[in-house]
């Protein structure tokens, strides 16, 4: 099942990957302020002392305008991998980065509240795969060019994690619409099962 589900489109490597996200995220900098190549260190070893550290390839972090349209979802990581690429690694790797702390310009020390791969993956729908994203806080990334919104062509950007959505219509005029955003990052059953 799992080495079945791999990520989609026709990035050739991970360069191309990250070069596509960058220029798409790059029309959301009202809504975030935008890291490449940020290093994290793993809670299992002691921060920023040990060698137990990994990079991820973005971090988002909303801005005012955002959180004043409805961004809940706080500091947002992003992991670029190639087209084809078994999804199973990528979710091992973004379950560690859930658990990692970042240091940010400036000496900012921060957690993310979720982690999502780009390029999404065709099984991220399946209703396991939603559940077990959304427990983890963990995500995929999926855009799409063809959209409307308003009766109007646009592209959509959605972060998407279980039942949670963050979704960015990016109008030709380069306006921006953030339209959906869900708060709950994690379910809301407790207890027994």
């Amino acid at each position: 099942m799992w080495e079945d589900w791999k990520t989609a489109g026709s990035y050739a490597n991970e360069e191309e990957s990250q070069q596509a996200f960058n220029v798409i995220v790059s029309r959301l900098r009202d809504y975030f302020r935008i890291y490449r190549e940020v290093d994290l260190w793993y809670y299992s070893g002691q921060p920023f002392q040990s060698n137990d550290k990994g990079r991820i390839d973005f971090v988002l972090t909303p801005t005012q305008k955002a959180i004043a349209e409805g961004w809940t979802a706080g500091i947002i990581g992003v992991e670029c991998k190639k087209s084809g690429h078994k999804s199973a690694p990528a979710i091992c790797q973004m379950l560690d980065y859930t658990r990692s702390i970042l240091r940010l310009p400036g000496n900012i020390n921060a957690c993310m509240e979720a982690v999502y791969l780009w390029p999404d993956f065709v099984a991220s729908s399946h209703p396991f795969m939603k559940s077990f994203m959304a427990n983890n806080r963990i995500g995929v990334v999926h855009y799409a060019s063809k959209k409307w919104y308003d009766d109007q062509p646009c592209q959509r950007l959605a972060f998407f994690s279980g039942l949670n959505q963050g979704i960015f219509y990016l109008h030709p005029d380069d306006r921006v619409t953030l339209s959906t955003v869900n708060p709950r990052i994690a379910g809301s059953k407790s207890g027994s099962r």
